[in-house]
This record gives C-alpha cells, structure tokens and sequence, in this order.
C-alpha cells in the first residue's frame, strides 16, 4: 500500500487528490514523509473552574446544549454549546460554522482546545473539537497537535486523518540508511522517525527522529557531491592556457579597479584551467562584490584560447542582465549569445534560435548566456571549455552533471557562484567535491548604506523619507514576506501594502506588485519597467532577493522583517547598493522579542555577509523546541548550516559507503533515495 495513490485512502477522491499534488503528495509514501511545519502546544488539560481569561488550553466535559442561531448583533451564523465537567460549565462558541450542531449533540463527550474568552461570560471561542470515545487518545485537541500544509478545501482536521490512516502501511517503509551506520550514530529507524514527527508525544523522542531526518538528508547529499568528485577525478579537460596580455588589457579597460580578493580568485580560477583536469570552484562573494566580474575574466579568456562558455543564470532577468553585463565587460569584438525560452539574441541583436544553435556549432559565438534551456538536448557546443552557474544552490548536482557529461569525453570547467554567505570551514564540508574562492572585499565606488530599525509604529516617517527620495528620482523596493494576507502575522502581504501604499503614504507615485505567482514573462516584464524607470516603487516578495541590478533603487523597505534570516535580510539589502548614491534599508519588524532584536541590531551594526551569518548561526542555533523548522540551506528540508557535527558525519559515512561500493549496488534502498533527492532538488 505505501506505493499506492493517495486516494487509496479513506476520504480522498480525485478532487481533494488534486489539492494533495499541488503540495507534491501522490502516494501514501509521500503523505507519511510529508511533516508538520509547527504544532500546537494543546497539552494542559484544566477543569472549567480553572479557565483564566486569554489562556489557550484544553477542557474536557460533555454537552448539556447545543444550537446554531444568526446573532442580530454580529450579523453572523453562530453555534454554541454548554459544555459541563466536574467542576463548572463553559460555553463554546463557533462563528460561521452551523454544521457543528448537526456533527455533535447532547450527551457527547468532547474534548476542546482554544483560546479561553470572558467577554460575554466564560467561553472557549472557535475551538478545535473531537469527541472521546472509550476514554481512547485524542488527535485534534489535547496533545501536541500537528499543523500542515493545506491546499483548497483541505482541512487541517481531514490531513490528520489522512496521516493517521497512511500509518497502516508504516511496516511496508523502506529503511534507506544502511543498517549499521543507524547502529554505530544511534539514529531512529525511519518508521520511529515517521510517528514521532506526525504525532510527538514528547521532546525527546521528537528530537532523535528530527536528528535522523536531517542526518539523512544530509547522507544523500554528501554522496551526490563525493560521487560528483569522483567522477571529476577521473576525468579530462580543455587546458585552457592564461594570456597575461589579454587579462591585462581587460582589467585596464574597466572603468573600476578590481579588489585583491577579486584579482586573486581571478587567477586561482585561470591557474585551474591550464590543467587537464576539470576545475570545480566555488565562487562565494558577498552581495556586491563582483563576481560577474570575475566570471567574465574567466570566460574571455577561454573564448581569446579559441574555446567556448556556456553561463546559467537562474531566471530570465538575471540571464538578460549578466548577457548585458558580460559584453560590457568583454567588449563587441566577443559573440555573446542569450539563449532562454523568451529571449534569443547575438550581441544584442535579436537572433532565431537556429542561427544560434548554428552559431555556437560553428564556433562563432564564444559565450552563452541562459536558464536551464541550456541544459535541452538540441544544444550542442563543441568546445565547451567553461560552465559558469550562478547561485550553484538553484542548480542541482544532477544537471551540473548533465551539463558537464554530456558533452563527450572531455569535462568543461566548473564555476559555480553563490552570493549565500557560507563560512569557509562550513562550505568545504557541505561542498567538498569544489574547490572555494571567497570574495569578501567590496568594489570602490559603491555607496554607503545606512540601515535603519524602525519600531513597529514607525512605519509613517519611513514612508514620508521614501516619498522624498522618490520626488529627487530615485527608486524604491518594498519587500513583504507573504503575497496574501496571513493568519500568523500581522506584517502586510504584497497585495495589502500596495493598496496602503497607493491610498495614502506613496499615492502621487507609480506602484506596482512582483510575486512569485506570476507568469515569468509578467515578471519580465515588470522588472523590465522598473529598471527602465517607469515604475517608482516595486512591492515584492524575496523574488528580488537574488542578483538584480537595479543603481537607480536607493531605498528598500523590509515588511515583517523578523519573518527573515539574516542572510536574506543581508541579500535584500544588497538591491540597493548598485551605485554610488547613498542608501537606505528600513527594517519594520511587527513584533519585537529579546531575540529578534539582537538579530536586527546586528544588521545594522554589520555590513558583512559572512559576520552575519556567523551571529544568525549562533542565535538561531540548532532548531526550535517541537521546531518550526528553521530555514537552512535551499536544497534541504530539515538540515541547516548549524548542524556542523552532522554534516560532517555524513560527509565521513558517504565516503566510507562510496569507498567500497561506488555505484550504491549494495544499497539498493539507498541509491533509491539519492535519486528522489536529486528529483526534488531538481530546478523547475
């Protein structure tokens, strides 16, 4: 049964089995390894005589009453019970929900979890409710109740029941971790793993399954990268010889000096390339500091050797900017092609698809520019020397292999560029099938930037300093965590601040949305103006979080900026600092705990990528209690760059496993699960 579809399952026909695929469950497998993203602390039980006002508990008792009515008042459907245990009686109140008197009735024993209210007499308002039967254990109420993802209709209550019977076929799951790598880490069994994160009745037992998911996670990726090493090593590359001529022109020609971190991963990756084996680099740079221009040396210098690049961009819009970017730097001498479904251009010039598919067979254009379209079949580049990819993280191991392996015998170099601030010690252990250079100096030239902490009432000056710097022609982001309105923050989404926004602080000027729900030709689109001019202020969620290169956009406004990591908040900072002019970023929390204020005030106390994301390390820590699951690295769903002793135990168990058997011929079940990895970590 674990391998069946969902609908196998009571309660699920097609319909809700498509709301099911939009989360990506098909299969009872998927659903039992699909887990809460928090939970709700439902465990003190109290008799009613002891309810306090505003408490969020659990009461257990039976009904004496129950009806549905219309209050007059609130204009609404309301149902209410009187609930009765040993020591007193409380009323129970549901807003819009009439169905409830028709599921329960008079007699039923109930148990009820909310939010305790004095307002109109003793009440619990809008609780979770199951009734008790056989005094047998609960799973909505009285526990630690686990909270899901939903989709369309699908109810939370209805998810739990889902879980709870994809749980018979708990003894069909596969273990993937070999048997005695379980034994010598005292790891819990999958099936231990699956209840313990579903349904956790203590911290404990909850921690060891959350430590088993997350050594797993990081076991796969381990052996992807070991494997993607080994096979590295075995391998053959274009030498692609350093023209110190060429180089020096180049460098002279900018108009900006480049920084020694710049100049010295420059070489290292120049240095890399003479040899016949494949180079495989990491580029970390902070925001801002200059890797395209670094990326550009490289691949001017494999095109002045007669051979070819091909540079991944992980959108559109940053494809049609690093292109641009790329012939500023190199000059019109160099063919540089773009390549994505939208865009097909040779220096510029709108081209067909053929003519540059022709072009780069016959070698007349030295550099390609694209998205993962680069990765179709139909592309051919015969002297592909050099792969450039940016945020390496967007970009699975799978189609690096692809990329580089499909090409023949020969390897091309690898350079894989991130602007995710990961220490040196930590990178070389989650990636240690990559050599790593680090840019951590900033260009000369850029503006300072001050960053302001605002209090949660201060959002009005913040605006009003906006309008000013937009009346002097200057642009703006805002930058909300949510696209609709939420129900666990009070920060705005995207589509409320934008009508704020144009109904009063910021009407005069021209205003416009970006989402990750949109096409990616509106997006296009919409960046397209923004860098243009046309639109003032651009209301987004963290799509503008990587590389785009806006130097009118001086101001950013972060909404809800405790719902981010400091990292991220360091990437959304670096949008405003593309030129000269000096800078703002407001930061506008909506709450303001002991922790999310020291993680603030390093923001504006630090400028450095890397040193912020030493202190979100440290105060974040390993994970919450019952967590909600701390944000790590893209390619995981549990891990994070705070696990240092786990990733390390499985970089050592990956190697040991590869060792004596390369191919996972041994492990079936394992090399199973490093493919569904690979698949999920898949770019779109």
């Amino acid at each position: 049964m674990i391998n069946h579809p969902i609908t196998a399952l009571p309660g699920i026909g097609p319909a809700q089995a498509k709301n099911y695929r939009k989360l990506g469950i098909e299969t009872v497998r998927d659903l039992l390894l699909a887990f809460p993203f928090r939970y709700e602390d439902y465990r003190t039980v109290r008799g009613i005589a002891d309810l306090s006002p505003g408490e969020t508990t659990t009461v257990q008792g039976s009904i004496t009453s129950i009806r549905s009515r219309r209050s007059p008042r609130a204009k609404m459907m309301l149902t209410e019970a009187t609930i009765e245990d040993a020591t007193g009686t409380i009323t129970a109140v549901w807003f819009h929900q009439p169905y409830i008197a028709k599921t329960l009735k008079v007699g039923d024993k109930v148990s009820l979890s909310g939010k305790i209210d004095d307002k109109f007499g003793l009440s619990i308002v809008n609780p979770q409710f199951e009734t008790i039967r056989d005094n047998g254990p609960t799973q909505h109420t009285g526990r630690l109740v686990p909270i899901y993802s939903v989709s369309g209709k699908m109810a939370q209550k209805g998810r739990r029941n889902a879980v709870k019977n994809a749980m018979m076929a708990l003894g069909e799951m596969k273990e993937w971790i070999p048997s005695g790598v379980i034994k010598d880490y005292d790891l819990a069994t999958i099936a231990e793993s699956i209840m313990a994160l579903h349904f956790p009745e203590e911290q404990a037992p909850w921690e060891r399954a959350m430590r088993r998911m997350k050594f797993a996670e990081l076991l796969v990726h381990q052996i992807a990268h070991v494997k993607a090493r080994k096979h590295i090593e075995k391998s053959d590359a274009h030498k692609v010889a350093m023209d110190l001529e060429f180089v020096k022109e180049t460098i002279f020609n900018l108009a900006f000096d480049l920084t020694g971190a710049q100049r010295k991963a420059s070489f290292a990756i120049m240095q890399d390339m003479e040899n016949g084996t494949p180079m495989h680099r990491l580029l970390e740079g902070d925001v801002g500091s200059g890797k395209t221009v670094v990326a550009a040396l490289a691949a001017g210098n494999t095109a002045f050797q007669g051979f070819q690049s091909a540079y991944m961009a992980p959108t559109e819009i940053l494809a049609v900017q690093q292109a641009s970017g790329l012939q500023e730097t190199l000059g019109p001498e160099l063919q540089i092609a773009l390549l994505t479904n939208s865009y097909q251009e040779i220096n510029g010039v709108a081209a067909t698809r053929k003519e540059i598919l022709d072009a780069l067979v016959d070698g007349r254009v030295s550099i390609v520019v694209g998205t993962h379209a680069l990765l179709s079949d139909d592309l051919a580049v015969p002297k592909l020397a050099l792969v450039i990819v940016d945020e390496q993280h967007r970009f699975g191991v799978e189609q690096r292999k692809k990329l580089m392996t499909s090409r023949g015998d020969i390897v091309p170099h690898f350079l894989s560029m991130t602007a995710t601030p990961i220490p040196r010690t930590l990178a070389m252990a989650l990636y240690g099938d990559m050599n790593i250079s680090i840019l951590d100096e900033l260009p000369p030239g850029r503006g300072e930037i001050e960053t302001v902490l605002l209090r949660p009432s201060q959002d009005k000056e913040a605006y009003a300093m906006i309008a000013e710097k937009l009346r002097a022609g200057f642009q703006a982001y805002v930058v909300c965590p949510f696209i609709d309105m939420s129900e666990v923050s009070e920060a705005d989404s995207v589509k409320e601040l934008k009508l704020k926004l144009e109904k009063n602080h910021l009407r005069q000027f021209c205003i416009q949305e970006l989402h990750g729900k949109m096409k990616a030709k509106e997006k296009d689109e919409i960046m397209g103006r923004f860098r243009k001019g046309e639109i003032d202020v651009l209301v987004a969620t963290t799509v503008i979080e990587v590389g785009v290169n806006v130097p009118n956009a001086t101001t950013i406004f972060i909404e809800g900026a405790e719902r981010f990591g400091l990292a991220q908040l360091h990437q959304l900072r670096g949008r405003v600092r593309r030129s000269s002019d000096r800078a703002t970023c407001f930061l506008h929390p909506t709450s303001m705990s002991g922790s999310t204020k020291e993680r603030l005030e390093a923001m504006v106390k630090y400028d450095s990528g890397f040193m912020l994301a030493e202190i979100d390390l440290k105060l974040r820590g390993s994970g919450d209690r019952f967590g909600t699951r701390q944000s790590g690295l893209p390619e995981f769903q549990f891990a994070s760059l705070s696990d240092h002793a786990l990733i390390a135990q499985a970089r050592e168990v990956a190697e040991k496993i590869l060792e004596s058997d390369p191919d996972l011929e041994l492990e079936p079940e394992l090399a199973a699960e490093l493919e569904r990895f690979l698949a999920r970590n898949a770019p779109e």
